[in-house]
């Protein structure tokens, strides 16, 4: 894990809106474009549907992110049906993906 995010520990302004930026188009794909409106269609169901993709996005990185994605994919679809917004995800999701490289970088 430390080595595929080697350098995570500079955090400036650039890496925040780019991060930010990368996930808002995660977000939006994956539970915009995509979940809501199967949700229409199939209900909770659709969350099985989107995370599919969503985890083969995270393939080739380590396997506790890939492992982690399908429970993190699937709470990130929870918090954006049951809010009707991908806003939540982004949130939590932009958090960890900034929090995590910081702490691996300080050897937590």
């Amino acid at each position: 894990m430390r080595r595929h995010y080697a350098g995570g520990g500079l955090v400036d302004g650039r890496f925040l809106l780019k991060t930010l930026l990368t996930l808002a188009c995660i977000e939006y794909f994956f539970r915009g474009f995509m979940l809501l409106p199967l949700a229409e269609r199939f209900g909770w169901h659709a969350s099985l549907i989107a995370l599919l993709p969503y985890v083969l996005v995270h393939a080739g990185k380590p396997l506790i992110e890939l492992y982690g994605s399908i429970v993190f994919g699937l709470g990130l679809s929870f918090l954006a049906l049951r809010s009707g917004s991908i806003l939540y995800g982004l949130a939590l999701h932009w958090v960890l993906a900034v929090v995590v490289p910081l702490l691996l970088a300080r050897g937590v």
